[in-house]
């Protein structure tokens, strides 16, 4: 349930940040409004809503993996007019105390992948588990269709740690996994299908470096667009790197690394690769305990794609750290993107409490691969609380953000919940205390307005 006001405010001006290639608009707003925080229901003081989050195709998917004695569940969030609302929770079918259902979260179209890391099943004792769960569009249900193992069975190798679901095709991480080394983590692919038979899945495989690392922890992080997966490997040292990030790509039926990206001058505590997103022709990289000036202050990476795909050509494009940084700040610990515009988590952040949060959002100038990050904005929760962890998770697509804070909420003391932020296109129809066929803002009704108007006669996009 919903539990604060319309704040209309925010940014001023108007950001136009170049799309993907250098070319079309990407992301054009004029206002960041706070909408009311999502708080669903059903939670207790120990819920933790929101120590995971994701957004696709209009919905919002949140871990909650402290309910029921951290056996945990998620909540399936949806868009009601301008406001958010949770309208289904999902629990595993053999959940059992202490699995840490929610673990991570994914979710595309009807389709959503849960990790639940801690859970106990033949594979061995918190060897993990991915669940997959879709939504029937006739009778608005979602129900489980599947539940996917590591493959090497083994205490604590912990599958779902990391999850992702694109077009049908899903990945989870299982980053204490041993294979060929110890602890040396991989990644596990399938293909959803519809047949005439029903659905089908198809094994892609497991997937691991090239020259696998001792004690990399492959598999921490991962995300997942069309036929390129990155994967954060966050312990790995080889040559002090402090984590590295690889790039895998479909090529003939076949996952192939294509590149393997390492912070430039990175420390070896720094966790590169803590979190990635990629959208695009962009990877950004998180890096939440990179010392700058004070420890753990953290950072957040950007590379672009500067050839064909499959080549791999990825290349660094810049570093950024937050212009206020202080100690224990662990910013990057979460990181999105979405066209020109990258929001990142600071949990740590002091400035309205001890570890109250806050995150930050980057724009980008300029064509991809030449292009400048620039802080623009630092958001809070809409009532800071301490130990309030306000960004333990987010997540961005299109006009919206969502930011969770799992320690706090209006609610109860650990239920958490998720902030929702719009990104607000103008001309919209005004406050009604205003004047609504002033679509040009002047004050008055004239020529100006009916320009406005034809401009944008024709179908809707």
């Amino acid at each position: 349930m919903a539990r604060s006001s319309h704040w209309w405010g925010g940014v001023a001006g108007t950001l136009c940040a170049l799309g993907v290639g250098g070319g079309a608009l990407a992301v054009d707003f004029d206002e960041l409004v706070r909408l009311p925080k999502v708080v669903p229901e059903e939670v207790n003081d120990v819920s933790l809503v929101g120590r995971s989050l994701s957004i696709g195709s209009g919905r919002i998917i949140a871990g909650a993996l402290g309910e029921n004695n951290f056996q945990g569940a998620v909540y399936i969030m949806e868009r009601s007019g301008a406001n958010w609302m949770s309208t289904h929770r999902l629990e595993a079918d053999d959940g059992e105390m202490d699995d840490e259902f929610g673990t991570d979260v994914d979710i595309d179209g009807d389709v959503a992948i849960v990790g639940a890391a801690c859970d106990d099943n033949p594979a061995g004792t918190d060897a993990g588990a991915a669940y997959i769960f879709v939504r029937n569009p006739m009778t608005d249900t979602w129900s489980q269709e599947n539940k996917f193992l590591g493959g090497a069975a083994m205490f604590g190798a912990e599958a779902g740690q990391s999850v992702a679901v694109d077009n049908g095709r899903i990945a989870y991480g299982s980053p204490n996994e041993d294979g060929m080394s110890n602890l040396e983590g991989a990644v596990y692919v399938w293909n959803r299908f519809d047949s005439p038979k029903g659905v089908i899945y198809v094994f892609e495989g497991r997937i691991t470096p090239d020259v696998p690392v001792t004690s990399a922890q492959f598999g921490w992080s991962l995300d997942l667009e069309g036929n390129t997966m990155v994967v954060g490997a966050i312990s790995e040292d080889q040559l002090g790197a402090g984590g590295a990030v690889y790039v895998f790509e479909r090529i003939s039926n076949m996952w192939q690394q294509t590149d393997r990206l390492t912070a430039p001058g990175g420390a070896p505590t720094s966790n590169f690769g803590f979190s990635v997103a990629i959208d695009g022709n962009t990877i950004a990289v998180g890096a939440p305990t990179e010392n700058d000036n004070a420890d753990r202050t953290g950072a957040m990476y950007f590379y672009t794609r500067t050839g064909m795909r499959g080549t791999g050509n990825w290349s660094f494009e810049q570093r950024v750290t937050a212009s206020d940084r202080m100690e224990d700040d662990f910013m990057g610990e979460f990181v999105a993107i979405d066209g020109s515009l990258a929001v990142t988590a600071s949990r740590g952040v002091d400035e309205r409490g001890m570890d109250a949060g806050a995150a930050y959002l980057f724009e980008r100038t300029g064509a991809v691969g030449s292009a400048t990050w620039t802080e623009f904005d630092k958001l809070f929760a809409d009532a800071p609380t301490e130990n309030g962890q306000f960004s333990r998770a987010l997540a961005m697509e299109g006009d919206t953000i969502a930011i969770a804070e799992n320690q706090d909420s209006d609610q109860a003391s650990g239920a958490g919940g998720v902030h929702m932020f719009w990104l607000l296109t103008y001309p919209y129809p005004p406050d009604p205390g205003g004047c609504p066929a002033d679509l040009d803002g002047s004050g008055d009704v004239g020529a100006g307005d009916l320009a406005e108007l034809l401009g944008l006669w024709g179908p809707c996009p």
